[in-house]
């Protein structure tokens, strides 16, 4: 028997003719969707603009469920704890972004141009120990970086301005904002007898798609929790850190090692580097300190505080989790870095599910 004889055989023995026919229809119509692109672009868009209240609405109730659970625990009705829970949060919020708004400008605008002098000081302190002239990669990626950080100091616009763009923003938001609000009160009113519905709607359609939605849900609220608690940790550990060795900027630090939680890895780096680079100011015991911290501490972070936060089915996958970051915020922008390490769990537990014969493991 030839070689194309062997080839064509296991093609016959693992492809048959209704595997075969699934496939050619699934080409036809991915062809035919690329003819009409333009026409289908123009529908996802209207149904984008008409389903993002109700997404955001969910999102909402999802995620300030628990906390909607809690109250209800000590003796406080959905009906009372829904309105004024989420009209102060909304009033709290507004309140901080009225009055930390300029301070927070004023202080972005020269945490960049200390991260500029920063950098200009390593630069110096290489030129100073050189017997020969440097580098020429080594003077291109300097200029590179401090032309790319004076860029975007340059391109922040005067506090006029950029409460004027603000302001605009805001009233072409107010309406989805408004009804994403409503809904989300209704969500969150109403959650469990909505989500009971829609698992049973989905089993109707399939028990497979009905098991694959609690899963999700369940590994995303898991991940949530998880996430809160360790952000938490993070704040109250970088600001006092960075507080202790006299930062200018240890607030802001703080909540910016938090948030950067949300970028699996990268976001870690990227706290780190910019707390040195704006550190390099201060006195030499102090800038050893700071060295040892941002060295020290993220350690401290992998090895002690996410072992006792997290548990086993939490644990991330380095490799999927990037390739869950850099496929999401391709696909969908600063959007997708939000959703894609809720994906990276949502997919990894139908995965298991599938792996499992679709039999939901009892929590232990």
């Amino acid at each position: 028997m030839t070689l194309i004889e062997k080839v064509q055989q296991k093609v016959e023995e693992h492809l048959g003719m209704r595997r075969l026919v699934y496939i050619i229809l699934f080409l036809s119509v991915f062809y035919l969707i690329t003819l009409t692109w333009g026409i289908w672009s123009t529908i996802l868009l209207k149904l984008r603009m008409i389903l993002l209240p109700f997404i955001i609405g969910f999102g909402m109730a999802f995620v300030l469920r628990p906390m909607i659970v809690f109250f209800e625990k000590r003796k406080i009705k959905r009906s009372i704890s829904v309105p004024v829970f989420l009209i102060v949060f909304i009033g709290i919020f507004s309140w901080l972004f009225a009055t930390m708004l300029p301070s927070v400008y004023d202080d972005l605008s020269s945490l960049f141009d200390m991260a500029v002098e920063g950098i200009e000081t390593i630069y110096n302190v290489y030129i100073k120990n050189l017997t020969n002239s440097p580098s020429p990669m080594v003077e291109g990626i300097f200029n590179n970086i401090v032309s790319s950080l004076s860029s975007i100091v340059e391109s922040l616009p005067t506090m006029p301005n950029l409460v004027t763009g603000l302001v605009s923003t805001a009233l072409s938001w107010l309406t989805t904002g408004l009804f994403s609000f409503i809904i989300g009160m209704y969500f969150i009113a109403d959650y469990e007898r909505f989500t009971a519905k829609s698992i049973e709607y989905a089993s109707r359609i399939s028990p497979k798609l009905s098991t694959s939605i609690v899963v999700s849900s369940r590994a995303i609220s898991e991940y949530l929790r998880t996430l809160v608690v360790v952000m938490g940790i993070t704040f109250v550990e970088y600001s006092v850190f960075y507080f202790l060795i006299g930062h200018r900027y240890a607030f802001i630090m703080g909540v910016f090692s938090a948030f950067a939680l949300i970028i699996p890895y990268v976001g870690g780096i990227a706290a780190n580097t910019i707390g040195f680079l704006t550190g390099l100011s201060l006195s030499g015991p102090r800038l050893i300190f700071l060295a040892l911290g941002v060295l020290i501490l993220p350690n401290v972070d992998s090895y002690l505080i996410s072992p006792l936060v997290y548990s086993k089915r939490d644990k991330i996958n380095p490799l999927w989790s990037l390739f869950s970051f850099f496929a999401a915020s391709t696909m969908f922008g600063f959007v997708g870095i939000l959703l894609s390490m809720p994906l990276y769990f949502s997919i990894r537990s139908i995965i298991k599910l599938k792996s499992n014969n679709w039999v939901i493991e009892l929590d232990k």
